[in-house]
């Protein structure tokens, strides 16, 4: 997570099934400014069936916070803006 200015920018990261959100599932996360990249890292272990739909949401109180990517730049290969693991415990 990146901004674009340099005041304090508040992402929030929260889970949804199938159209509904996840109660006590939002974390807020602070972003102070261009030079301050924030690395956030969640898990989230749901119960879920064939047929649920899972989302990963998020919202900004800053239109200047972004969830920022950086292309290929030799010798480093490119920097998602997301990664998602998903696993099945059985």
């Amino acid at each position: 997570m990146d901004k674009s200015s340099s005041a304090v920018g508040y992402v929030y990261v929260w889970p949804r099934v199938n159209g509904t959100d996840i109660p006590n599932s939002a974390t807020k996360v602070a972003v102070q400014g261009p030079t301050a990249e924030v690395v956030a890292a969640w898990n989230f272990v749901l119960q879920m069936n064939n047929s649920d739909y899972f989302e990963l949401m998020w919202s900004t109180s800053d239109t200047g916070c972004h969830i920022s990517h950086e292309p290929a730049s030799s010798p480093v290969p490119a920097i998602p803006s997301a990664i998602l693991t998903v696993s099945e415990v059985t």
